[in-house]
């Protein structure tokens, strides 16, 4: 009898932010967290920068916003990648 092996998987978990893993501006225990996963290179994400401005300066010390690095592979080099965000 010829069995496939069973496969699992697991999805990662969303997270609250954290000091000692994100970037973060604003108070951690602030009542509303934007927490944006990006790429400091994307285009993208660049221009979603004025919008996230908008709301910090809506919310003020309400918000916390966290970014958390998010390197998309198929726009870096692999020497980019290993070095990542001191460089």
């Amino acid at each position: 009898m010829n069995r496939e092996p069973v496969r699992t998987t697991t999805r990662p978990k969303l997270t609250l932010p954290e000091a000692n893993r994100d970037h973060i501006q604003g108070p951690i225990d602030a009542p509303f967290f934007l927490l944006e996963y990006g790429d400091y290179e994307c285009p993208h994400c660049g221009e979603a920068y004025p919008i996230v401005r908008a709301v910090q300066k809506q919310l003020g010390n309400r918000l916390c916003f966290a970014f958390r690095n998010f390197p998309l592979t198929n726009i870096h080099n692999k020497h980019t990648q290993i070095r990542g965000p001191c460089s």
